[in-house]
């Protein structure tokens, strides 16, 4: 329980920086910001995977 814990925690931190990183970027990016959410869902689903 205690893996499962520190590994969500490390998705939402990781999920938080690339948004963050992703916002200061030029917004005509649009493709791009919607290929690294779904690169970092992936990210967070194996993590979650991981744990289980």
């Amino acid at each position: 329980m205690k893996q499962y814990a520190i590994g969500f925690l490390a998705g939402i931190i990781i999920s938080m920086i690339f948004f963050l990183y992703s916002s200061y970027q030029t917004s005509t990016q649009d493709k791009d910001l919607i290929r690294r959410l779904n690169y970092i869902e992936s990210k967070v689903n194996d993590i979650y995977d991981d744990c289980n």
